[in-house]
This record gives C-alpha cells, structure tokens and sequence, in this order.
C-alpha cells in the first residue's frame, strides 16, 4: 500500500489546466520560459492589449486625484506617461510609490508590484481596479490565495462604495455581508428566468433517466448471482453435452423425481428445478438415506435374533417380553414393506442394486470434459456450477458490452448538456457582474466557466506566495491584463518537497517549485514596482 502525503483532489484543477500547449498559454511572451530570452524582452513590455483595440483609448484618472481633478494618461505616449505620473504624486490620495506602481500598471499589459507589510499593497490594488471600472474595463477576475485575503479585498470595493456588482465564486467565505453576494445566493435570485430554470429541469430529467438506465446494467454485470435465462444461453452455446446430460437425467434420476411429491412443473420452471436439484446434490441424498435405511434394517435383524436367542434360553416369560415381541413383529412388517418399496423402486429404475454414492473430486478440466454431470459428486457439482456462472456472467458482459457503451456515452452527454445549462445560467449571471472574485483553487477548477465571462483584467493578491502552477492554471484566454501584487522577498510559496524547493542544493538548480511568477519573472529581467 502506498501512502501519498498530498491529497490529489485539492492539485487537481491545476494539472488539468496545466493540459496544453505552452504556447497557448495567454503572455507565453513572459511566462515561457526560453534559453535565448534576454533582459531587454521584459523591460519592453507593450500597454494592455484593449488599449489598441479601443480607437482613441485614454485612461481618465479624475477618480483618484484629489478634488477630483481631471488627468487623463494615454499609454503609448511618453510624454503622457511622465506628466501623469507626475500629477499623481503630486495631487492625488496615492503616495509617491503607489502612484509610481498605477501608473506602471496602466501603462504595462503585465504588471508586477511589490511591497513589504504596512505599505499599502491592498489599497494600490483597491484603486486600480477603481480606475479600472471607471474607465470601463471590465470584468476584472480578481484572485487571491486565501479566501480571508479574497474576502478583504472585496468588502473593501463594497465599502469604498466602488461597485456593488460583484460575484464571490466559492462558498468558505467568513464574511456575512459578502455572502449575499456568492454565486449560489445570486442564483437564487434569479431563479424568475423560467426559461433557464426549465431548460435545466428537462436536463436533470434526462441525466437522472440515463443515470438510472446505466446504474440498472452496471448492476446486472456487477452482480454476484447469474439469472436462469444466462445460465441455460450459456449452457446451451458453450456446454451442449453438459446441457443434454443435465435436461436429460438417468431413469434412477427420474424416478427419485417422480417420487418427490409436487415438484413437476413445465417450461423454464423445470429446467430450473433440475438444475437446483442436481446442484444440491438431492439425488445423491437420496441414495445415501436408501443405503443407510438398508444397513439400518440388518443391524436390527441381527440384533433381533440375538435378542430372540437370550429369550429362547429363559424359563419363564412375562408380559413385558410378550411386548417386545410383538413390536419386533411391528418393526419387520414395516421393514418388509420399505423393502418391498425400494424393491418396486429398483426394478422401476432397471437397476438390481442402489448405485454407490459418486465422491471422486477431480480438478475443473477434467469436469468440464465429462458430459456425465449425474455421476459427479456433490464437491464435483459445486466446482462445475462455479465455472458455468462464471462463464455466463462473462457471455452476459460481452453480449452487453456494446449496450453499456451506449449508456455510458448517453449519461456523459447528458451530464454535459445538464453542466452546460448550468453553466449558461451563471454565465448570465456573470455577464452582469464588474468584478468576480475567487482563489487560486476556484479559479483552476472553475476555468471553462470563466472562459465564458471573458474576464479582461486579471488581478492576483499574495501573487508572492502562489505557486506558479495556481497562477498559469488561473489564466484564462481572453485576459489582456495582469496585475500581480504581492512580496516575494517576504514568504516564498509552500510545498510539501523540500528537496524540490529553493531552500535545496539542487532544487534551486534544477526544480524550483516553491519560486514564484513574481520572483522568477523579476529575475529574468521584468522588474517590480517598489512600494515603499
């Protein structure tokens, strides 16, 4: 038995996001790692892609300036970008190093910030996204790597009253005002979209019936008992000499039936009692009571005459062996009747004697090679029938093959089309929402449906303590924008291995597990803003 110290479920949604090719992977320019990238590849990082795409685009900065003064900064010009940062050290609620790290983050389709504890990493990123939504770029996919730093980050955008419209993906929230707000409550409210409720309704129909068609067969081929039907199908293509031997008995067989009161019964019935009393060995039983009531009868004839020899020596005779000698009469009347019986019985079966009782116990080849299944011993028939069920669950199984095939293929689209309608309600849901926030872990497990959202900003809390599995796993394709905000140079990411970390002789050569995006990409050359 092997014992894994990591629990497989909980890394699942990585590895399975982590199931294409590199280059598919949104920013492959940054995150692939490549033996001919030089530092100047990351200090020349283009503005956010939407930039482009959006004739004229300029960031408007009115929401962070103080008294709400008017800036506005266009990312492909220089001159721009030195004026706003400017202003915004100068005249807005951001220090000189947060307005440093806006202003790199607007202006950059990849972004990294870093600041020790006390610097107001939080706060920097609560007012991006702040310029963010008020410039119309939405919907921001917001994710942190524990739930308390997710739901921080959230009530914080409820509090500073910068949009009520958003959607917390997962149920281990602590925060009671956030609850209202998860995707199960918001799917509840809903619920008056009777076009969406109906569809889904007729898919779970379809999903329990395929459920139930599937579970019926499953049963069938995994159950221990083997139907009368399969049994004699089987018997009847793969053992035809046992079968003609079994369904046509001996006369003895037949007249040990026949004696056997109410068991004559027609059709499938009597193939099956047959069987069962061939199983069970009931003529062989019989044979064995026969022999030991004959060998019971010549003790007590012997035992008669000894008795009648002791009488014949005594004077006198009382009426007590008067008594004995009249029930001694009795027992051989009935003793001469049973013989008279099993005389009728033996000439009826053609036979001078009771056949012996068969107690061989030869080895399964050589049973399945004998037709003569009435002549094998009780050990020999239990053997037999073992291997004949074995065999006809086999038949049953292949001749169900094709059928389970179909079932099973049934249930998965079903099941699929049921996910589907789901999916579809929540992506309305979703479609609705400015900001939709998760963990690392929900994010990876949830990436079809985010897919559906086309989220354009990504933006990751602790980004210094998430592994970079959790952060290519969260990458979805429709991203433009990421912003990383954490300390790497605090709390590298945990893992369970500590040969595979940093902290290791050769793990730092070789795995590197525990490094971050953050960390690995800063020292290939990309460069943190500083908050300080």
């Amino acid at each position: 038995m092997v014992e894994a110290s990591v629990m497989y479920e909980s890394i699942r949604p990585f590895l399975m996001a982590l199931q294409q090719e590199p280059t598919s992977f949104p920013f492959s320019r940054y995150l692939v790692h490549r033996l001919d990238a030089s530092r100047h590849l990351y200090r020349s990082i283009d503005p956010p892609h939407y930039t482009f795409t959006r004739l004229g685009f300029t960031w408007n900065l009115k929401c962070v300036m103080n008294e709400e003064m008017d800036l506005v900064l266009d990312p492909n010009s220089a001159n721009s970008i030195v004026e706003a940062r400017q202003q915004l050290r100068s005249s807005s609620q951001l220090d000189p190093s947060q307005a440093d790290a806006m202003v790199d983050c607007l202006t950059k389709e990849f972004c990294l910030i870093q600041g020790p504890p006390g610097t107001g990493k939080s706060y920097t990123g609560i007012e991006i996204m702040k310029v963010l939504l008020a410039n119309h770029v939405k919907p921001i996919l917001l994710i942190a790597f524990t739930n308390h730093a997710l739901d921080h980050l959230l009530r914080s955008v409820l509090d500073m009253g910068i949009t009520s419209k958003i959607a917390r993906l997962g149920s281990r929230s602590n925060d009671e005002e956030l609850k209202q707000f998860s995707l199960d409550a918001l799917e509840q409210l809903a619920n008056a979209d009777t076009m969406d409720q109906s569809a889904i309704k007729r898919a779970y129909f379809n999903l329990k019936r395929s459920e139930e068609e599937l579970s019926d067969v499953l049963k069938q081929l995994q159950g221990s008992t083997v139907s009368e039907e399969d049994r004699t199908e089987y018997l009847e293509l793969c053992r035809p000499d046992h079968h003609d031997e079994l369904m046509h008995p001996p006369v003895i067989v037949n007249s040990i039936l026949a004696s056997e009161e109410g068991w004559t019964q027609v059709g499938a019935k009597q193939a099956e009692s047959l069987f069962e009393f061939w199983r069970t060995g009931r003529d062989i039983i019989w044979i064995d009571q026969a022999h030991s009531s004959t060998n019971a009868k010549a003790e007590r004839q012997l035992s008669n005459r000894f008795v009648k020899l002791n009488v014949d020596d005594l004077e006198d005779e009382d009426e007590t062996l008067s008594f004995d000698e009249d029930f001694t009469d009795f027992e051989d009347s009935l003793e001469d009747d049973e013989e008279s019986g099993l005389r009728t019985f033996l000439e009826a079966a053609r036979l001078t004697a009771l056949p012996s009782i068969p107690s061989t116990d030869r080895p399964l080849d050589e049973l399945q090679a004998d037709p003569m299944v009435w002549a094998m011993s009780r050990n020999e028939r239990s053997r037999l029938t073992k291997a004949w069920e074995e065999g006809a669950r086999q038949q049953f199984f292949d001749r169900n093959r094709t059928s389970f095939t179909y079932l099973k293929t049934k249930y998965e689209d079903a099941k699929r089309a049921y996910e589907e309608c789901k999916d579809q309600a929540k992506l309305r849901i979703l479609a609705k929402v400015d900001i939709i926030g998760c963990t690392t872990t929900g994010a990876a497990k949830l990436t079809a449906l985010l897919s559906g959202t086309r989220p354009s900003v990504l933006l990751v809390e602790e980004a210094g303590q998430v592994l970079e599995a959790h952060i290519l796993g969260s990458l979805v394709q429709s991203i433009e924008h990421v912003i990383m905000i954490g300390d790497p140079l605090q709390l590298r990411p945990t893992i369970n291995n500590y040969s595979l970390s940093m902290d290791h002789k050769v793990g730092k050569k070789i795995y590197k597990f525990d490094q971050s995006t953050m960390e690995r990409l800063d020292e290939a050359g990309m460069g943190m803003s500083q908050l300080n």
